[in-house]
């Protein structure tokens, strides 16, 4: 049976607490804030995250600020 890579589109929130003086000034200190995700594969699937970053905003208007918008699957060339 052939193996597939698939890249899924993902979406998350993440919660934080800064210093800042006000709203904005809230969101920029969040925005610089290093992150790090841990995904655990299930039943020894291999798993890991490709990029992964925090935006203002992920759509405004019509453009999309995220790092992948559909699934891609291709075959997979190791196994």
């Amino acid at each position: 049976m052939p193996k597939f890579e698939v890249i899924l589109p993902c979406t998350m929130s993440v919660v934080m607490i800064v210093d800042a003086v006000d709203k904005e000034d809230a969101v920029d200190k969040a925005l610089e804030v290093p992150l790090i995700c841990k995904i655990d594969g299930d039943g020894g699937k291999s798993v890991s995250v490709w990029e992964f970053e925090a935006h203002r905003e992920v759509v405004k208007g019509n453009v999309f600020y995220g790092v992948q918008n559909e699934p891609e699957v291709t075959l997979a060339e190791y196994d």
